[in-house]
């Protein structure tokens, strides 16, 4: 009743838009654990109604059933609605031109696009009005577009005819060229089909109506019922039939349950399900896949309509499109191919190549800009189709059809809907029509709740003011926040699929590289299941515990609440400085509000990113000038970046006495920033960025945990944001979509953060330096590696790290290997690996191998990221590298005071070498800032590569060397970085001038080669004299004359790091390292008894170089490489 009142208030104020979601109420399903022998069934004991499929039809049938006091039910073989081909469609609302009138199809399309934008505003849904254009690209399609109008026309909507040049001044991406006229049209939408058809679900349900997801129906019979057992006759409108549905639930022993009328609505598998019935009229359904892929941001504005081309009358669907989503993104497809057998399969939603090319080509004909390295997903599902292409809906005695909804049938849903509970009603007499009608007063809207990311930035302090959850972002590529996942799951989020499709959590750029790792926390947490059980929810999965399909079952979220004084200590909490500031004179810094907080002067210099080069940028800003105000910000909980997360021993201190993993390099370089002024601040995601030219301040809006919304202005900014590991998209792999695909940086994450396993049975992908390492870090905590597939001919990482495989762990590389398919449902079954043509790069499907595995690890690449740095200025990128512009000084192509360093510039081959350059930036950075006006007004030095190595360099930078005015930087140096695209023996390296060939370096090389990166170290002076504007040569050639070169031990044999628990702690595992090498053949007994942790137990506090463990299996001790609090 509560419920009822609550939402009765908000309905009366007018409030759709809440902050927490509000607990769906809690169900009780009349099931029966046995069928009942001639059913003497109680009222009671029998639904009025059972609709089996919890796609768009048969939630608006149960929307449309919760305005009814039938007492119905959903059943659903997934986890949750909308499961199955629903969420992967391309969610347009059709205006109606492009379906054949005087069918069903066209009439229920027809009332369903009508009420559609009030449905959506209701639940709280987006809808984005974008409106379509049909374009025509000969005279043949130009008379087509003719017809389109008169159907307009026929159907009142608004059209207009454009030419080319009005095609060109609207969507100025398209092949203009190539395109003769088109007809818009601005009824058509588009909307998230998977979000709506959950809205309505949960309004269903909050109403009245029972669903049970995980409920695969598989047996359907009528049975004669008889009077109840006190000897009362039915009653008259009774149905002395009723059908009883056998249904496995998770794999459990078979339930049953009763209903007078039972709608089919199950899509692709309605054929089978009607199979079930004996007495059913047969329904022959085929099923047709389309694949869809989505594109990265960068491509949000290349259109924004719907793009059709004219379809043929015999065309099958409606073709492929190019379709602006309600999320920001662009889709393009989908096919149409024909597929077999009766039930949707695995294989049947798997992405394949021929799809993406035949998309690919059709979608950059009509648009240049989009193509195939832009995908950031893909998905695919099967459609329904039946020989008549039309909608097939009918009651056959109770047993009520629904076959046949393809597309329109987002459109035309509300309307079946509507369609299919009138034919339950028509069951009944028309004097109880009365009684079978709620009142409107029974009956309110269930709207989902606002997500942060879809609020204006000038609004969002009023979610944050109502739940500070709100500024806690959990995934920053979508900015989904912790209130957005906990309010997911109160909505009916069982699964990091289904978070991901309500908050796009994992749907980013990183593909959940970053975040799915705190998703399954916080799903566990609240279903009460472990943290590995999370990636095995499926329906086909029994889980070691029953799983919580209602309310009851899952936790209570309770929101955070906001003040000034919470603000204020929660501020204090995320700062990080040393004895240089005293808590009131880092508070001071910064002006307090629930709405917004602000810094109160403008910084001189703004570090963006706390990893080895940003750590490195704020310590030489300091040092250069000391009274200089410098902030850092960094997403983590901590400073270090990627170095947290590096166990292996690889950074070097600065005298070479020791090797050192990363916790402990970033402890040392976090003792050094504790003894400077640099304020630091945690736990803060950078949303947008901006300047003001006529104040010269850049201004940063970040979102601080606990906090909420900050803005930041600056003088100078630096960019540290380092890069993100290429994902399986990127590298367009076909096959399904399981858990347990991920990069190698997430692998390792997973290991040193939360001491998880990625998988037991892994297969890497690629030869990169974290693909390498993340195959030793996981064979180290007990995992074992298939192997190590390289899609080029040769090694691409560090030669080292192979060797310590190989000798360590018998773990071969095999090359022109790469997976051609992934298979799983769920998670990650098995991949196909095919060999790779050397010369053209294509895959050969005769020679592939199907490898069974529960994992499989990418270390394809890395990406740097670009977006917010674009924002603020920045004025090229390198087409060689796709990196920034910038000099030797880091600074980036700007007429503003703008820099990069790290894996924003390219990828460093150490964490020393990120440091450096990060150092090179912050003294640059800080001596810019402090000058009244920018000191570098004359053209640059260009840097470019000799006519004779245009083939042989992969990429290089700096690309311009800025002319030096000032004394203090005669004592520094340039970096010169380059690539080279194959190995080369005995190379001298030069740079001369380009007009007299004056050499101005020159370095000599025993062996460069692709897989590293070559730096030479060029004195300032060097560049004294050149004159502005002038060009100089980078060039590399054959020396005749032999180096002599050592050949040095490989260090790390033997050595190595591993996360064990600890007892009572600020976290629950502590890094450690052996304190001794040891011996390849005693490496198995050390890890063995390492990896079994229930013999372990290490109590807090630990300090870092504590002994923790003492002689592991007779060969070593363990110390610890950071130090963990004790907690009460």
């Amino acid at each position: 009743m509560y419920l009822v009142n609550y939402f009765k208030t908000l309905k009366l104020k007018g409030i759709f838009k809440m902050a927490t979601a509000h607990p769906l109420p809690i169900q009780n399903h009349t099931f029966f654990d046995s069928p009942q022998p001639s059913p003497r069934l109680k009222s009671a004991d029998i639904y009025d109604l059972a609709i089996i499929g919890g796609g768009i039809s048969g939630v608006s049938a149960a929307l449309e059933a919760s305005h009814t006091t039938l007492r119905s039910i959903l059943l659903e073989k997934g986890l949750e609605t909308s499961a199955a081909v629903t969420r992967a469609n391309s969610g347009i609302v059709h205006c109606g031109v492009h379906t054949a009138q005087g069918t069903l199809k066209a009439q229920l399309e027809q009332k369903g696009r009508k009420i559609f934008a009030y449905l959506c505003k209701s639940l709280n849904v987006s809808l984005r009005r974008c409106g379509e254009l049909v374009v025509a690209r000969n005279e043949a399609e130009l008379n087509a577009l003719q017809e389109l109008q008169k159907a307009c026309a026929a159907l009142d909507l608004e059209c207009s005819l454009w030419g080319p040049a009005r095609v060109k001044l609207e969507e100025p991406n398209l092949a203009i060229d190539s395109i003769e006229g088109a007809l818009s049209i601005p009824e058509t939408s588009v909307v998230n089909p998977f979000e709506l058809c959950n809205a309505m679900a949960n309004c269903a349900m909050a109403n009245g109506v029972e669903i049970s997801c995980g409920s695969t129906v598989t047996g359907i019979r009528r049975v004669n019922r008889l009077a109840e057992e006190d000897g009362d006759a039915l009653v008259e409108s009774d149905p002395k039939v009723v059908f009883e549905l056998r249904i496995s639930c998770q794999g459990s022993s078979p339930i049953y349950l009763y209903a007078k009328t039972v709608i089919n609505a199950t899509g692709v598998d309605a054929g089978s399900v009607t199979e079930l019935l004996k007495d059913a009229t047969p329904i022959s359904v085929t099923k047709r896949r389309g694949e869809l892929y989505v594109l990265d941001k960068n491509l949000k504005d290349v259109v924004t309509r719907v793009i059709f081309s004219v379809i043929p009358n015999s065309a099958s669907s409606k073709g492929m499109l190019i379709i602006p989503t309600v999320d920001g993104t662009v889709m393009v497809g989908p096919t149409s191919e024909p597929l077999g057998g009766a039930e949707l399969n695995t294989a049947d939603v798997e992405t394949t190549e021929d799809g993406r090319s035949a998309i690919f080509a059709h979608a950059h004909a009509l648009c240049p800009r989009i193509v195939p390295e832009e995908i950031m997903y893909s998905f695919a599902s099967a459609r329904a189709i039946l020989p008549s292409n039309d909608f097939v809906i009918r009651d056959e005695d109770g047993f009520i059809q629904c076959a046949g909804i393809q597309s329109p049938g987002l459109t035309a849903g509300p309307a079946i809907g509507a369609y299919l509970i009138e034919l339950v009603k028509l069951r009944y007499p028309s004097h109880q029509m009365s009684s079978i009608v709620k009142p409107p007063e029974a009956w309110f809207w269930y709207p989902i709740t606002s997500r942060l990311c879809r609020t204006a930035l000038d609004k969002r302090h009023g979610l944050i003011e109502r739940d500070l959850n709100f500024s806690k972002i959990v995934c920053g590529c979508e900015c989904v926040t912790e209130a957005d996942i906990e309010n997911a799951i109160t909505e009916g989020a069982r699964s990091i699929t289904g978070l991901k499709l309500r908050t796009r959590a994992t749907a980013g750029r990183c593909q959940g590289s970053f975040c799915s790792n705190k998703l399954r926390k916080l799903l566990a947490a609240r279903l009460g299941v472990s943290y590995e059980q999370v990636c095995r929810i499926n329906h086909n999965t029994p889980m070691d515990k029953a799983y919580p399909s209602s309310t009851i079952d899952i936790k209570l979220y309770r929101p955070l609440d906001c003040s000034e004084a919470g603000i204020r200590a929660n501020l204090i909490t995320n700062l990080l400085f040393g004895p240089k500031h005293t808590e009131k004179t880092a508070l001071n810094a910064f002006s307090l509000s629930t709405k917004l907080v602000q810094c109160v002067h403008a910084f001189d210099l703004v570090v963006l990113g706390t990893g080895p080069a940003g750590l490195g940028a704020a310590l030489a800003a300091y040092d250069a000038n000391p009274s200089a105000k410098i902030l850092a910000i960094t997403k983590d909980p901590y400073v270090g970046g990627s170095l947290m997360y590096t166990l292996h021993r690889s950074c070097e201190v600065e005298d070479g006495s020791a090797a050192l993993t990363g916790p402990e390099f970033a402890a040392q370089l976090r003792e050094d920033l504790m003894k400077t002024g640099v304020i630091t601040i945690l736990n803060t995601f950078i949303l947008d960025s901006s300047y003001n030219t006529s104040r010269k301040l850049f201004t940063v809006k970040c979102m601080s945990a606990n906090v909420g919304q900050l803005e930041i202005s600056a003088k100078a900014v630096i960019f540290c944001l380092g890069s993100r590991e290429k994902h399986r998209f990127n590298a367009a792999i076909p096959g399904t979509r399981p858990y347990g695909v991920m990069t190698a940086d997430a692998a390792l994450r997973s290991i040193a953060f939360d001491n998880v396993l990625p998988g037991k049975r892994v297969v890497v992908l690629g030869s990169g330096d974290s693909g390498l390492l993340a195959a030793r870090q996981i064979s180290i905590s007990g995992g074992h590696v298939l192997g190590i597939y390289e899609p080029e001919s040769h090694l691409v990482g560090n030669p080292q790290y192979l060797d310590l495989l190989t000798k360590e762990f018998n773990i071969q590389i095999n090359y022109n290997k790469s997976v051609s398919r992934i298979s799983g449902q769920g998670v990650v079954e098995s991949v196909c690996m095919a060999s790779v043509n050397p010369l053209t790069k294509g895959l050969s499907a005769d020679e592939a191998e199907t490898i069974t595995c529960d994992c499989l690890v990418t270390s394809l690449g890395t990406l740097p990221q670009l977006a917010l740095v674009k924002s603020m200025g920045c004025k090229g990128v390198s087409s060689q590298y796709c990196g920034l512009l910038v000099d030797n000084r880091c600074a980036v192509a700007s007429d503003k005071l703008l820099y990069a360093a790290g894996g924003n510039l390219h990828c460093h081959p150490s964490a020393e070498s990120s440091f450096a350059e990060g150092k090179l930036a912050g003294f640059n950075a800080a001596m810019d800032a402090g000058d009244t006006a920018r000191p570098y007004t004359s053209p640059s030095v260009n840097l470019i590569l000799s006519e004779t190595n245009q083939s042989d360099i992969k990429y290089f930078l700096p690309q311009s060397i800025t002319p030096l005015k000032r004394p203090t930087d005669k004592s520094g140096e340039t970096f010169i970085y380059f690539k080279t695209t194959r190995a080369m023996a005995n190379v001298r390296v030069t740079v001369s001038t380009a007009s007299t060939g004056k050499v101005l370096a020159t370095e000599k090389f025993r062996e460069v080669s692709p897989t590293v990166v070559v730096k030479m170290v060029i004195p300032n002076l060097a560049f004294q004299d050149l004159v502005p504007g002038m060009n100089i040569v980078l060039k590399l050639e054959f020396d005749p004359h032999e180096f002599s070169v050592k050949v040095a031990d490989n260090h790390l044999l033997g050595v190595f790091s591993a996360a064990i628990p600890v007892l009572n702690g600020s976290k629950f595992h502590v890094i450690v390292k052996n304190k001794t090498p040891v011996p390849v053949n005693c490496m198995s007994l050390v890890l063995k008894e390492l990896n079994e942790t229930s013999a372990i137990r290490i109590e807090a506090p630990v300090s870092a170089g504590q002994t923790v463990l003492r002689n592991v299996a007779g060969q070593t001790d363990f110390v610890a490489c950071e130090s963990i609090l004790a907690m009460k």
